[in-house]
């Protein structure tokens, strides 16, 4: 059972590489599902309708089924594309050459307008919106299909009795043929959540593995600053005993000799030591840059955030290479979305470990759970934080502050609802400027004893298209100048306030600007994330 599950899954994955997005390997994937299952369908129909000698249907079954092959080979070849647009066109050609023959009766006339009606949601699952000429053409093509098939049986008088479909044999090969495709689109949408699941497991396996090889590299380092600081140690000394014995150079030429060819080895092992450290060093930064690398593929894409708002900017800036900030989005339906912006406790490879795990429980919490009111979504981020760092029983406080806003679309205008868990939200709307403060409660550490009063609240405003929202969280505030002077929130509010007229391009461009002007040459102090949403 196992082997063959490990094999129905290797079917699914046919066609995908690392290379291409998370949307477009969502999509293969459900394309190479749908063509699996319906193939086995056809197979097993096949099978069902020899048994019952009705040779014509077999033969039609074994054809689709053939079909449905082809199409996963041309995943295979990595003619994506040409696969989708077959997934989408023949089912429905096969309806059509199919029943445009054997109609015979109203029953089996309203089976297939239900049947090619389900068919033309297809091109809406295996294209993106910005496929919408795609989408259209071939939503036309299935839709030309269904209503096709009545004036085309009409040229085709198929010689076979009309009794046979009353056949109950016939109406008990329909009905299982029925179940196994509710069955098989069951467990495709069941796979496709555990394979999301998986890859989520995996990416934090993979984050504790190279910290783990972090922390060994790190004691590697030091024991061999150690060794490094010894063996300096020890070529001074040598350097000494040899000014002492310059006054007694004739007489000790030879031990002269020896000592200088023990500081040439001392030397020379100083040199592999530097070597080996430079080695270690560049190592430590290559799994850390890689590490920045997955941190950002989980970040929403530009496409995302562009399906839903009319413009938008971030300003994305760690401290340390990764981040313990980050921002989550995720699309509910075509009027409703969820932005995240988080600050997670600490910065660095201890920041980006607290903010993979947010992110996780993001996805479980509003994708899985489909828990969507931000009030409800932070108490769950925090309960599912105590749980998994084992906060009831140890002395870890780790969490994050964070701002969630639920955008939804109404005929009055979008809907925002906020929570805010230590942050605050600006928007500008009517050309003023506008303020959002969370609840004084953090998410993670405390006493799950407590929890009745970790309550978070919602705030509702309505926002016409062109108004602004800026999430962020406090490091660009924090920011220090050479006076320890913070770049503080009424400096950013008229920074805001000054410049929300400009287009948001242009606004990232001034934030960067300003925060250069305030630093100059101190150092960064914290993770520095600011996002501008356009309605």
């Amino acid at each position: 059972m196992t082997f063959l599950v490990s094999l129905i899954n290797k079917i699914f994955e046919i066609g995908i590489t690392q290379n291409q997005s998370n949307s477009l390997q969502r999509r293969i994937r459900i394309c190479n599902q749908i063509a699996f299952s319906l193939g086995l369908n056809g197979f097993v129909a096949a099978f069902l309708m020899f048994i019952f000698d009705l040779a014509i249907f077999a033969y039609i079954g074994i054809a689709s089924a053939i079909l449905y092959g082809l199409i996963i080979y041309l995943n295979y070849l990595r003619l994506q594309s040409a696969a989708r647009f077959a997934m989408s066109l023949v089912p429905a050609l096969v309806v059509l050459v199919t029943h445009s023959i054997f109609i015979i009766n109203k029953q089996a006339l309203d089976a297939l307008y239900l049947l090619g009606f389900v068919l033309i949601i297809l091109p809406w699952l295996l294209f993106s919106l910005q496929e919408l000429l795609a989408i259209d053409i071939l939503t036309i093509i299935n839709i030309l299909c269904v209503i096709m098939v009545v004036p085309l049986s009409d040229f085709h008088q198929f010689s076979m009795s009309n009794a046979i479909f009353q056949l109950p044999v016939f109406t008990v090969v329909t009905n299982i043929f029925i179940i196994i495709i509710l069955i098989s689109f069951l467990y495709i949408l069941k796979q496709d959540a555990f394979s999301a699941e998986q890859k989520n497991l995996k990416l934090i396996d993979r984050l504790q593995d190279q910290q783990n090889e972090i922390v060994t590299q790190n004691k590697e380092l030091h024991q061999q600053r150690i060794e490094l600081e010894v063996k300096e140690a020890e070529a001074r000394n040598l350097l000494s005993e040899l000014k002492e014995t310059q006054t007694e150079i004739s007489a000790q030429n030879e031990e002269l000799l020896q000592q200088q060819e023990e500081l040439k080895a001392v030397n020379d092992a100083l040199q592999n030591t530097f070597q080996q450290l430079k080695i270690s060093n560049q190592r430590l930064s290559k799994s850390i840059n890689y590490a920045q690398n997955i941190q950002r593929v989980v970040l929403p894409s530009k496409e995302e955030l562009r399906a839903f708002f009319s413009d938008f900017f971030t300003l994305y800036l760690p401290k340390d290479i990764v981040s313990g900030d980050f921002y989550w989005f995720q699309s509910i339906d075509a009027q409703r979305c969820i932005f995240v912006m988080a600050d997670c406790t600490g910065h660095g490879v201890p920041g980006a470990f607290m903010s993979m795990i947010a992110n996780t429980l993001l996805n479980e919490i509003v994708n899985i759970k489909k828990i969507i009111n931000p009030a409800d979504v932070i108490l769950q981020l925090h309960h599912g934080i105590f749980y998994l760092l084992k906060q009831a029983e140890s002395r870890n406080t780790d969490g994050m502050d964070l701002s969630i806003c639920l955008f939804t679309q109404t005929a009055e205008g979008i809907k925002v609802d906020f929570s805010g868990a230590k942050q605050f939200i600006v928007y500008i709307q009517n050309n003023e400027i506008h303020q959002l403060n969370g609840d004084r409660i953090s998410v993670g550490g405390g006493q799950i004893a407590s929890e009745s009063r970790r309550q978070f609240s919602v705030q509702t405003i309505i926002l016409q298209k062109g108004n602004i929202i800026y999430l962020f969280s406090d490091g660009y505030i924090d920011q220090n100048n050479a006076l320890r002077q913070r770049f503080g929130s009424i400096s950013f509010k008229n920074l805001i306030k000054d410049i929300h007229h400009l287009p948001l391009s242009e606004q990232r461009n001034v934030f960067i600007e300003a925060l250069q002007s305030h630093q100059q040459q101190e150092e960064q102090r914290d993770d520095i994330s600011l996002v501008g949403l356009q309605v």
